[in-house]
């Protein structure tokens, strides 16, 4: 994992913590571009997009990131918390 990855996560993080969620977006997503193989942006993107209300592109983000990593505890618990939501 490159250092700007990490960064740029970090980055979609304090923004999403401020709720500011289409900033945290456009970090996840700059993120993605530089290493898509890698499981926590689209993890975070995906609680990005469900706390916009967007559980279908939360679902797709969680499942790419279990797609990567079937044993992601975090993807899967986000997942069935949005399927919850989504119902």
């Amino acid at each position: 994992m490159s250092s700007e990855y990490s960064d740029l996560v970090n980055a979609g993080n304090s923004y999403a913590k401020k709720e500011e969620y289409d900033e945290a977006i456009d970090e996840y997503n700059k993120a993605i571009e530089i290493d898509p193989e890698l499981m926590d942006g689209y993890n975070n993107r995906g609680l990005a997009y469900h706390n916009k209300g967007q559980y279908d592109k939360a679902l797709s983000d969680l499942n790419k990131a279990l797609e990567i990593n079937p044993d992601y505890a975090d993807a899967k618990k986000n997942r069935e918390h949005v399927l919850k939501r989504k119902q």
